[in-house]
């Protein structure tokens, strides 16, 4: 294992030129991260391969991008180990995670026989090194209050890394290149020149920060070394426990005391706690079109977003629905899957009165992942979204062959015609290996990998009015 993350490191990562040298053949111009690669190589952050080239589309494995972060914030770890089980002594690696798991940076996995262990060779994947961007840059959580929105459909409220993506949204940090789509893909292993990116945009960020705020923008000061030193590792892991707890405990609190479990069909009405979203918990035995619509019941209150997830045995599902904005009211209309769904409600504005009304409908029979049209690949289909019929569902496969196999998918474009420019989103479901793969729009031409995927034609306003359109993926 220690031959193993040397190597890697070696040739990944830790090679890294003096400043202002690197022009890697791999990063051209037109390449989305190029500027952050080169501000990084400049700032020693990040090196090439031996071969001169950078990889950009290579994973990022976790001691890798812990070593970029702890360098890009000009922080010198501590002699401190022994924190993981597998965790090396002598090893590149030991100092930099160790020094993370005293500031509580990183908190690591407790396996069946109760030893931590960091699993230093693992890819990262987006989720953790968003945390990890962020606590150890020194950029402070930001304020839920805060108008910024949760602009991903599969980051919801009750998601740990949530408060850490709503952070980096808040600092500019995300939306990278690549993923401004309607899904992160939190889950998704990242790539070096996406880890650039992040670093970047995190070192940019700390610029505008108060110089208490962060950590990132020189060396200690004289106190805070003295601080240190004067601190035990013991007090240190405490501290950094305790504060990771009361974080996670008052964000709990705050989302456990604006759940509510319902049945459908139902109605509500309250006011919200800030910005923190309000849920609703119902079940589902059948197919069940449902319309559910959120409204601020103050004119001078601002709108709302409204989100709707499927429920599954680890979290939420690949099955959930955006809601369509208009003014004050937030509307779903979607036919749902049997199962146990979640209703999100957002605020833009502090603390508005709302009310939330739920009921069960009669929909065109193609409403949602459950009712969802097979769109053949090449061939041109012809539909309308009717009055007040919010979105139209289709799905089509990407087969598994020789001709897939070798350029790992097939390159197409899908295309929607019309003279309103309706919506359009793509999903890709849990067959598609979306390891390197960019979130796919319409009308742009993408690999796409073998697979099941479902596509949203969402009407476009006024939506009282009806609405042909031709689809088509070649």
């Amino acid at each position: 294992m220690r031959l193993r993350i040397s190597v890697i490191a070696a040739l990944l990562f830790l090679i890294a030129p003096s400043a202002g040298a690197v022009k890697f053949p791999d990063v051209p111009a037109t390449y989305a991260h190029s500027r952050a690669v080169e501000r990084l190589s400049d700032m020693s952050v990040i090196g090439g391969n031996p071969d001169g080239t950078f990889r950009p589309h290579d994973p990022v494995n976790r001691a890798a991008i812990l070593k970029m972060l702890y360098q890009a914030a000009k922080k010198s770890p501590e002699r401190v180990g022994g924190c993981f089980s597998d965790v090396e002594q002598g090893s590149w690696y030991e100092l930099y995670v160790c020094d993370a798991a005293v500031n509580g940076y990183v908190q690591g996995y407790t396996g069946a026989d109760g030893k931590k262990s960091f699993k230093p060779a693992q890819p990262v994947t987006r989720a953790e090194a968003i945390k990890m961007t962020l606590v150890i840059m020194g950029i402070p959580e930001a304020n839920l209050n805060m108008d910024v929105g949760m602009m991903y459909g599969d980051v919801a409220s009750t998601d740990w890394h949530a408060r850490f993506v709503h952070t980096a949204l808040a600092n500019k940090i995300l939306p990278i290149s690549g993923q401004e789509g309607p899904n992160l893909k939190p889950g998704q292993i990242l790539e070096r020149g996406e880890a650039a990116a992040y670093i970047w945009n995190a070192v940019e960020a700390t610029r505008t920060l108060p110089a208490s705020s962060s950590s990132a923008s020189g060396e200690p000061t004289k106190s805070e070394e003295a601080a240190s030193s004067a601190a035990s590792e013991i007090e240190k892991r405490a501290a950094a426990a305790l504060r990771t707890i009361a974080q996670e405990d008052a964000a709990l609190k705050r989302i456990e005391a604006s759940t509510k479990n319902v049945a459908m069909p139902f109605s509500d009405k309250g006011t919200f706690d800030g910005k923190t979203p309000y849920s609703y918990v119902f079940r589902v035995s059948d197919i069940t079109t449902v319309e559910i619509l959120g409204t601020i019941n103050d004119w001078t209150m601002g709108g709302m977003n409204c989100r709707l997830y499927l429920l599954g045995r680890s979290g939420f599902s690949q099955e959930y629905y955006l809601g369509f904005e208009d003014g004050k009211n937030c509307t779903i209309r979607a036919a749902l899957s049997p199962g146990n769904w979640r209703l999100e409600l957002t605020p833009k504005m502090l603390a508005p009165p709302f009310i939330v009304t739920a009921k069960i409908i009669k929909g065109d029979g193609n409403d949602g992942f459950a009712q969802a049209a097979v769109l053949p690949l090449g061939q041109v289909r012809t539909e309308e979204l009717g009055e007040n019929d919010l979105e139209d569902w289709f799905t089509f496969t990407v087969p598994r062959d020789a001709k897939t196999a070798e350029i790992g998918g097939r390159e197409m474009t899908l295309s929607v015609a019309s003279t309103l420019r309706p919506g359009c989103i793509i999903y890709p479901l849990a067959d598609v290996d979306v390891y390197g793969f960019r979130s796919p729009d319409c009308e742009h031409k993408y690999v796409y990998p073998p697979g099941t995927y479902m596509v949203a034609i969402r009407h476009a306003q006024p939506f009282t009015i009806r609405q042909s359109y031709t689809l088509q993926i070649k």
